[in-house]
């Protein structure tokens, strides 16, 4: 009879021990979805700026090109008396 009643003590502790677990399992897994949330959210925010910062990239050269082509313009005209002195600054 005594091991009977040891035998459902030890059964009510794993019970109580694997209900445990699962709680700590559960609060695991919550903290996992959360952050993986937040490494998605992150991800998605960097690409957002590296794309950003790709179109920037590209306007700013395409701005350079047109003040490069604007300013060889500017000196053909003066070259060839086009512009008056009092015009340019160079």
């Amino acid at each position: 009879m005594g091991s009977k009643l040891e035998l459902q003590v030890n059964c009510q502790k794993l019970i109580v021990k694997k209900s445990d677990i699962e709680k700590h399992y559960t609060t695991i897994m919550n903290e996992y979805r959360d952050k993986s949330s937040q490494l998605t959210a992150m991800q998605t925010q960097d690409s957002r700026e590296k794309s950003q910062v790709g179109r920037l990239s590209d306007e700013e050269d395409s701005l350079h090109s047109e003040y490069l082509d604007v300013e060889t313009k500017f000196k053909t005209w003066k070259n060839k008396n086009i512009l008056k002195d009092k015009f340019w600054k160079n």
